[in-house]
């Protein structure tokens, strides 16, 4: 099961890279709101994260480790075309780390058998 885990989280992981680093072609359709598409990116990793990888013990280290890669990757839009280096989206990627963070650590808080499963 860990490795099925592990194994969509690099999935969506690495369509969130395709995703951030594709040219963007002119919308023709209206698109949801950016800043909500971002934290719910972000936040939907943390949360592939956590399952993935919590055993290991290092949830806040890598969730680290993840909000600066949507980071290189928001510097990296830069050199798309059709794309711009936002702060306010790497505060949107931010947000949604953290609240998946705070969803986690209240969930092992008020059922401590999920933390248990850890050991």
């Amino acid at each position: 099961m860990s490795t099925l885990l592990k194994f969509i989280f690099g999935l969506l992981l690495a369509v969130a890279t395709h995703q951030t680093l594709t040219p963007k072609a002119i919308d023709a359709f209206d698109s949801p709101p950016d800043k909500l598409v971002h934290f719910l990116c972000w936040a939907v990793l943390s949360a592939a994260l956590y399952l993935a990888f919590h055993q290991a013990g290092r949830y806040r280290t890598l969730l680290m480790a993840l909000f600066g890669y949507s980071v290189i990757l928001e510097i990296g839009q830069h050199w798309v075309p059709g794309r711009h280096f936002s702060g306010e989206d790497m505060i949107a990627n931010g947000i949604g780390c953290l609240f998946m963070y705070a969803i986690v650590k209240l969930i092992e808080w008020r059922w401590p058998a999920v933390k248990a499963k850890e050991t």
